[in-house]
């Protein structure tokens, strides 16, 4: 495979990782076929990646065609979803399938780099669009409003607690956060099974240091970690000797739409993702600076730990035990540095604080296989996931070391699908992978071909298919033996003259009183969902009990709208879902049998 065959491998796997966004952008939650399409996905786009990142021998394939047609599916689903008069759908629709059609006509038998190839100046084009592109992502960063999460918030509060002298990983340091972001929109926050929201930093220091001026200059400090969105370009262009290959390498930074979200919107994770790539980069120039820039990465957020084994274990057989000593000595001197100050002030709260994520319960959200437990389709505990997450680490890094003359490159594959099986999994925790394996990919100097055939497919299939067996078979008793300790017997509704009030009635059958907390799952609703009622009712065991719920940001809830009912404290304890159509509610049996819904369709607007 040649380097532009890679690269544009490498594009089709951002394609696979941006439909997600849009099933959810149109589907929500409330959709078992989009679910199963966001996973299918997910999966794909590691495929493709991982074979952009090996010496594989296969069939002739025309990667230019998967390309071109993977983007013209995604261009016309969206257009055909979008609330548009259908005659502005035909119009658009029509001038879209032509020029999908002229493209793959164009390139039947070309590549989409022989354009590139004919350029006269790409050193000049290449930096004309990296300039254009990089004033476009500071220039929305200042003047287009974006929903800023809480991690913004908890940073920059805890940058302000450091300045007044006071330890930010201690919880009760950081209890003012929501009064000091008093208009801090709740959509963007992170619920707590127990009730109330993250308030704790929960990242290592840089995550905050960085965010210091914002005592002096607000929000434009912000517009800083957008300006490190520059770096990817830099290091692609640098990286790839061929600058008409490099050129047409930066089209996975122009195509990847949450790498340019996260980039504008200025979200931790361009930090921790610029300081990886840097260190990648230097891993076989300068041993030293690569363990400084991952001490860096490591320094802003957690993921980079997930690569330190493959990157360490890479250096040992590149450059030897004592160049991998010298490289853990420097990211160990640069991680005490910016965090020894906060260890030593309180190991416990530093610890608790930087596992949080994995040990707090909290909401689980986004994509991957987790839906299928937080949704209630089956019940598969929490620590399941938690297992697989790093069962998954152990495992790739056992077959990474057994085929590291095959798989030496594609160490950056591997994180894709260990997120894959994180609890919370959102888009951006894909979005840097396929960035930083780009800047290898042109002349990797691979020991021996793999040969894919029947045989293999055939012997990795039964791999598969024995895995999910097993899984199948372990969790299927577990499902028939656990029952829900809540009960959904009725919904209704109230509608006032500024508020609609849902009472919910409920029997308890759990053995020991618990509180109790309700989410609803609206299609028309953000990721965690429409939050009930802050304040907690206390069940007692074979108790039926009326609870009338608010949602506490005060979301206006339409006339009709299916929801499904999670009853949750620290577990999910039971669910239920309604349909209700002009204010009159319907029960559902089983959400699986609902037919496919488009958020959009809840509109009322939509013509």
């Amino acid at each position: 495979m040649s380097p532009n065959e890679r690269i544009t491998v490498n594009e089709i796997s951002i394609l696979f990782f941006i439909i997600p966004l849009i099933l959810f952008g149109f589907f929500g939650y409330l959709n078992i076929y989009a679910i199963i399409l966001e996973s299918l996905s997910i999966i794909l786009s590691f495929i493709f990646l991982f074979i952009s990142n090996i010496n594989i021998e296969t069939k002739k394939i025309n990667y230019e065609e998967i390309f071109i047609i993977t983007g013209f599916i995604m261009v016309f689903a969206t257009i055909t979803f979008l609330p548009l008069y259908i005659y502005y759908k035909i119009i658009i629709l029509t001038g879209i399938s032509a020029f999908f059609i002229y493209m793959i006509y164009k390139f039947r038998n070309n590549s989409i780099y022989s354009g590139f190839e004919r350029l006269k100046n790409p050193v000049l084009i290449y930096t004309i669009i990296t300039l254009v592109t990089f004033s476009g992502i500071i220039l929305a960063n200042i003047f287009i409003k974006y929903g800023i999460g809480d991690e913004y918030i908890i940073d920059s509060y805890a940058s302000m607690k450091f300045l007044s002298g006071k330890n930010p990983y201690i919880p009760e340091n950081m209890s003012g956060l929501f009064s000091y972001f008093s208009n801090f929109n709740l959509d963007y926050s992170t619920p707590i099974m127990t009730g109330g929201y993250v308030h704790i930093m929960d990242y290592p220091a840089l995550a905050f240091i960085v965010y210091l001026p914002y005592k002096y200059i607000g929000r434009f400090s912000y517009t800083i970690i957008s300006g490190l969105s520059i770096i990817p370009f830099i290091l692609i262009y640098k990286s790839i000797e061929n600058k008409k290959l490099a050129l047409f390498a930066m089209m996975s930074l122009l195509i990847n739409i949450p790498f340019l979200y996260v980039s504008y919107a200025a979200l931790i994770g361009i930090l921790w993702a610029s300081m990886l790539m840097i260190s990648y980069y230097y891993i076989n120039k300068n041993i030293g600076l690569s363990g400084i820039f991952f001490g860096l990465a490591v320094s802003a957020k957690q993921f980079p730990a997930i690569i330190f084994p493959f990157m360490l274990y890479m250096i040992y057989r590149e450059s030897g035990l004592k160049a991998a000593a010298k490289w853990v000595s420097f990211i160990i001197m640069v991680f005490l540095l910016i965090n020894g100050y906060f260890i030593y002030l309180s190991p416990v709260h530093y610890i608790k604080a930087v596992l949080a994520p994995e040990i707090l319960d909290i909401y689980g959200i986004g994509y991957g296989i987790s839906q299928i437990s937080f949704l209630g389709y089956a019940y598969i505990p929490k620590l399941f996931f938690s297992i697989a997450f790093f069962g998954s680490i152990i495992l790739f890094l056992i077959l990474y070391i057994m085929r590291y003359d095959e798989f030496k490159y594609a160490l950056f594959v591997f994180p894709v699908l260990i997120m894959f099986f994180n609890y919370r999994v959102l888009l951006q925790y894909f979005t840097y992978w396929p960035i930083i394996s780009i800047i290898g990919l042109e002349s990797v100097p691979y020991a021996r071909k793999i040969r894919i055939d029947l045989k293999t497919v055939k012997r990795v299939s039964t791999y598969a298919f024995s895995i999910l067996l097993v899984l199948i078979i372990v969790f299927i008793p577990v499902n028939i033996l656990h029952e829900n300790t809540v009960h959904f017997d009725s919904l209704s509704l109230e509608r006032g003259d500024n508020s609609t009030f849902i009472y919910v009635t409920v029997t308890y059958t759990g053995k020991v009183p618990t509180e109790i907390l309700f989410r609803g799952i609206i299609n028309q609703t953000n990721y965690n969902g429409m939050i009930f009622n802050e304040k907690k009712t206390i069940v007692y065991p074979g108790e039926t009990v009326t609870i009338k719920l608010l949602p506490v940001r005060g979301e206006k809830i339409p006339s009709n709208f299916v929801v499904r009912m999670v009853a949750y404290y620290k577990n999910n304890l039971g669910y239920s879902n309604y349909m209700v159509k002009n204010n009159k509610v319907y029960r559902i049996s089983d959400l699986l049998y609902i037919p496919p819904q488009n958020k959009l369709s809840l509109n009322p607007i939509q013509p």
